[in-house]
């Protein structure tokens, strides 16, 4: 069980200002060992709710092909992931056609083929620190290509 020292107000109100914690209204200050352990608390808050959404994303279906947005499934699919980047200190810039028309797909295909590409980029950058890159940002864009029958040789 962990002892908690008395602090004085001003180091008191230092910790409360650095950490970003507040005790709740009318509630006396927290004490600076109670930071750590809130911050901890929050951080497994937010890795089990994304646990949470990974579940849900994982859940096995029957494919069904209908009108996606993948602007949409884009955002959803960096958001399970919304965690792990920012532990290992990569950001991600989504820069998305707001006019993009939606496309006839399997959102559930489409969102597993993008988290792929994410989790390889997240291991391009980790082999990158290694070998001294020191930064990690993964930009994400969308954009609808104007194209001829001609050009994909369809007809």
């Amino acid at each position: 069980m962990a002892s908690w020292s008395r602090v004085s107000p001003r180091t008191q109100q230092s910790a409360d200002e650095h950490s970003g914690i507040r005790a709740a209204p009318g509630q006396p200050p927290l004490r600076v060992g109670c930071l750590a352990d809130a911050r901890r608390i929050s951080q497994e808050a937010a890795r089990a709710q994304n646990r949470k959404n990974l579940l849900l994303f994982s859940r096995e279906a029957k494919p069904e092909r209908r009108a996606v947005n993948l602007n949409e499934v884009i955002e959803r699919t960096v958001a399970l992931r919304s965690y792990e980047l920012k532990i290992e200190n990569i950001s991600v810039e989504l820069l998305f056609d707001p006019a993009l028309p939606q496309a006839l797909a399997d959102a559930a295909q489409l969102q597993q083929a993008v988290l792929n590409l994410i989790v390889n980029a997240e291991q391009a950058i980790q082999q990158g620190r290694g070998q001294g890159g020191v930064h990690g940002r993964i930009r994400i864009r969308t954009r609808r290509l104007r194209a001829t029958a001609s050009k994909w040789n369809l007809r």
